[in-house]
């Protein structure tokens, strides 16, 4: 397809979507698919898609597949589109769904840029299939995505991607991964936060990095005023998938609430865990338990030759 011809149908589509969208409103009419499923016999697709608009979709990998169930957001501009991660499997159903989209809409795959919120594998696995297809993929380190961002004050700044009448905005925000990004869509107004901000449990790596980060975060929702937060998945059953921009404010706050004696941190929505505390502690557990075993049973081989 011609780049006139593909610019006119996307200038087109934009032109149908343009009316204010109330993202909010149109996830709560889809609230009900991301539900856990109670008899995975009944579902056929890997991966469920909904449209926020024409050439915006919400995509999430079935529980039935993975229990993460990812949550992976496709984004068309009027010149390129973004998918935002690649999920817990090869990207084979990935790519054939994403590819119907992206030709819906005029595109290919040497149109399409993927990135990622961060480099855990649940978000990432299905990225040699697009670097297969010909798209552009990011890289997962820190370097890569600096690079490619142009962030050179990493964690400081914020990148842009123009995908043509729509602008994206990335905000580096390490703490839950070395490299995890924020993405705000201003089309939609919605702010992709990753697995730094979800319902449920937030595990943080780095709590420095991380206090700094959602106080970055925080400064910028001031600026940009999202309409909502979604993240990359949803542990809890019967709540919505979006959050209120005021939760990352309540993010902030209980991240000072964190330390090496208090690993966990609950507010409404989501819970805080300094991993590597809690990790450290289940060892030690773990050691203790050992050595109390070995010890019961070099006492009992004692008794037993007496």
């Amino acid at each position: 397809m011609t780049t006139v011809l593909r610019w006119v149908i996307t200038s087109l589509l934009l032109k149908v979507a343009s009316s204010p969208l109330d993202v909010n409103a149109r996830l709560a009419v889809l609230e009900e698919p991301w539900l856990s499923p109670t008899n995975c016999e009944l579902i056929r697709d890997p991966i469920r898609v909904e449209p926020l608009d024409e050439i915006t979709f919400i995509l999430r990998e079935s529980p039935c597949v993975d229990q993460e169930a990812p949550f992976l957001f496709l984004l068309m501009g009027t010149v390129r589109a973004l998918l935002v991660d690649t999920g817990t499997q090869d990207g084979v159903f990935l790519a054939e769904v994403v590819s119907q989209k992206l030709a819906e809409n005029g595109f290919g795959f040497t149109d399409l840029v993927v990135a990622h919120t961060h480099s855990h594998l649940d978000h990432r696995s299905g990225d040699e299939t697009f670097v297969n297809a010909g798209a552009i993929v990011v890289g997962h380190t820190v370097e890569e995505v600096q690079k490619f961002w142009n962030l050179e004050a990493w964690p400081e700044g914020v990148a842009s991607i123009d995908l043509g009448d729509r602008l994206i905005e990335i905000l580096p925000i390490p703490g839950h991964n070395d490299n995890s990004i924020a993405l705000f869509d201003h089309r939609t107004r919605a702010l992709l936060s990753g697995d730094s901000l979800i319902r449920g449990n937030i595990n943080v790596t780095d709590l420095i990095a991380f206090r700094q980060s959602v106080a970055r975060l925080a400064r910028f929702v001031d600026s940009v005023n999202p309409s909502v937060v979604l993240g990359g998945h949803l542990e809890r059953d019967n709540v919505p998938l979006g959050l209120a921009p005021a939760s990352v404010a309540e993010l902030v706050v209980l991240s000072e609430r964190v330390n090496f004696v208090r690993p966990f941190a609950s507010g409404d929505h989501f819970t805080i865990v300094y991993l590597p505390v809690v990790l450290v502690a289940i060892g030690c557990g773990v050691l203790l338990l050992i050595g109390g075993l070995i010890s019961r049973l070099v006492l009992s081989a004692k008794r037993r030759r007496m």
